[in-house]
């Protein structure tokens, strides 16, 4: 659905009339997103692995008087990526899709076996890029459409990191991929965007990583999800473009 796009600064009604997924939003970042979106009129799907807690977030959108739907699908390294992506996207395309969902992994390269390089490959790069591509054609021939996916602390240009070698690989091998799918749907309402946040406070981090990662910031703490949210809804305003293909370091400039 495209609503006009009237220029109102009214932001609790922002991305009124708009149907947005969110994968990986049963917590941290994705969590965040999908409550911005919600507070702003979207109506959600929000996506996680485990019913409890997925369904707990769209209980909250809803009790908050927003509309969403729990979609529990795990992604699961034995399966085809392609049998996610079906039941992620379910029967009809949404007009924005956030892709939060990418498992990290911290391990010297000489220990990082196939198995390990083939999970990471398909989470973080198969599964957004076969997202993309089944929602951009539909997006471009609406005329409106939003991808937003999530690169690594870093990722944003190429590096080298210590222990995170496949991790990084892959994550920025997506940023190459936002990049050219940009181009290829550059020219109308339609945008490509990835946002790298830096060093982020979730629950998915113990308290020895967030003492370790807080000791390389200038500031002595973390990002929090909420900040990397309001990026998020930034870059996916309906009423501008502006943002597609870039790959954007949310990181305060302390990482790199």
């Amino acid at each position: 659905m495209i609503p006009s796009a009237s220029g109102s600064t009214d932001q609790t009604a922002l991305f009124g009339g708009y149907s947005a997924l969110v994968v990986g939003a049963s917590g941290g970042i994705g969590r965040e997103v999908a409550r911005s979106l919600s507070a702003r009129g979207a109506e959600l799907r929000v996506h996680g692995r485990h019913a409890g807690r997925t369904e707990a977030v769209a209980a909250e959108l809803c009790g908050c008087g927003g509309r969403a739907t729990a979609v529990v699908c795990p992604i699961d390294p034995r399966q085809p990526i392609e049998q996610a992506v079906e039941t992620l996207l379910g029967q009809q395309i949404p007009d924005i899709v956030v892709v939060s969902y990418g498992p990290f992994l911290e391990q010297p390269l000489y220990r990082t076996g196939a198995a390990q390089w083939r999970e990471l490959y398909e989470a973080n790069l198969m599964l957004p890029v076969l997202i993309g591509q089944r929602c951009l054609p539909t997006m471009v021939e609406r005329g409106f459409g939003r991808v937003l996916v999530f690169g690594g602390s870093g990722t944003a240009q190429i590096r080298g990191y210590r222990s995170v070698a496949a991790y990084s690989a892959v994550k920025t091998a997506l940023m190459s991929w936002v990049k050219s799918a940009a181009r290829e749907v550059a020219g109308g309402n339609v945008g490509v965007t990835a946002l790298c946040p830096g060093y982020v406070d979730t629950e998915y981090l113990d308290d020895a990583a967030r003492a370790r990662y807080a000791r390389r910031l200038p500031e002595g703490r973390l990002w929090t999800p909420r900040q990397v949210a309001s990026a998020a809804v930034a870059v996916l305003d309906p009423r501008s473009a502006l943002f597609n293909g870039a790959v954007i370091a949310v990181d305060g400039a302390t990482v790199g």
